[in-house]
């Protein structure tokens, strides 16, 4: 950016066309940087000076070293944030303090895509933000009692992905009342099965894509005895799992689907004598009816996990 500017102007023979821009483009343009690079170019002129703090994106990668965005969102003064992106190179340190309050800043900013892959417990104020229209967040995240109670408002919400879970969020259960736009939904666990997992009906009448690895890899269990996840999305056109299917099921046939890829892990039982594989392909064989309008069916078969053709 520097270099290009010191071109255009060398000895005044070029004509200095992008400061010649009004100050409401020129930051757009700076917007689409990085916020490293957004603050950079503060040193380019006098008029350069403050137009990195109207920037409506923050694309921030950071280390342990060089944790500055407190600091940088007290300097900025657009009302409006359309992209929170925060990349951590190193995750020893804890993040929790500081990425609470500059979520809370973003959220009074009318935040609209919120991206981050940093462990820390979602503020009240996220769930109930109604300006969000992405929500990409990683756990495993912290259990808070306080989700019981709050109050979901996210009506623009149109693609969430939780990854890394190693719980389901409560809040999950009744998203769908306050999220009928949702049409992207990626809800994966850490390698290992999430505990007490309770039943779900995944309902988004929008909903197109669909991921799911909440099954990751062997699920010990008793036989005939699973959760209940019922998918129940009659817009749904892609649905990608990860891990075992059997606790997934439709709850109404999905005519649109025309892409999936499917992992064919099976369940492994302890404790049990009898002949578990007919149960097992009774699973599979009523998870698959619910395709019948499928055009492009991915199977994964992986060899060193135990699957249907074990």
């Amino acid at each position: 950016m520097e270099s290009t500017y010191r071109n255009i102007n060398h000895e005044g023979r070029g004509q200095d066309r992008l400061s010649s821009l009004p100050d409401d483009i020129l930051t757009e343009i700076i917007s689409r940087l990085s916020i490293t690079s957004a603050i950079s170019t503060s040193v380019l002129s006098h008029r350069w000076r403050h137009l990195w703090t109207g920037v409506t994106r923050i694309q921030f990668r950071t280390t342990p070293s060089t944790h500055r965005l407190s600091n940088i969102l007290r300097h900025l003064t657009s009302p409006k944030l359309d992209v929170f992106k925060l990349e951590v190179l190193h995750h020893k340190h804890d993040y929790s303090k500081e990425l609470q309050s500059c979520i809370r800043d973003n959220c009074r900013r009318n935040v609209q895509q919120v991206i981050s892959d940093v462990l820390f417990p979602i503020p009240d104020c996220l769930l109930n933000c109604r300006s969000i229209v992405v929500l990409d967040l990683c756990g495993p995240f912290k259990r808070e009692d306080v989700y019981e109670a709050v109050d979901i408002q996210l009506p623009n919400l149109k693609k969430l992905s939780l990854r890394f879970l190693n719980y389901l969020p409560p809040w999950l259960h009744s998203l769908h009342k306050s999220s009928p736009l949702l049409e992207d939904l990626t809800l994966r666990a850490t390698k290992q099965p999430l505990n007490a997992m309770p039943s779900m009906n995944i309902f988004f009448p929008n909903l197109k894509s669909l991921v799911l690895g909440l099954f990751p890899y062997h699920v010990n269990s008793t036989p005939g005895v699973y959760p209940d996840f019922s998918i129940d999305a009659p817009q749904l056109t892609n649905l990608v799992t990860y891990g075992c299917v059997l606790p997934y099921r439709f709850c109404t046939n999905p005519t649109k689907l025309v892409k999936a890829r499917i992992d064919l892990l099976m369940r492994k039982y302890t404790g049990f004598e009898g002949n578990s594989d007919e149960l097992e392909l009774h699973r599979f064989s009523e998870f698959f009816k619910g395709m019948s309008s499928i055009r492009k069916l991915e199977l994964v078969v992986k060899k060193w996990q135990m699957n249907i053709f074990t």
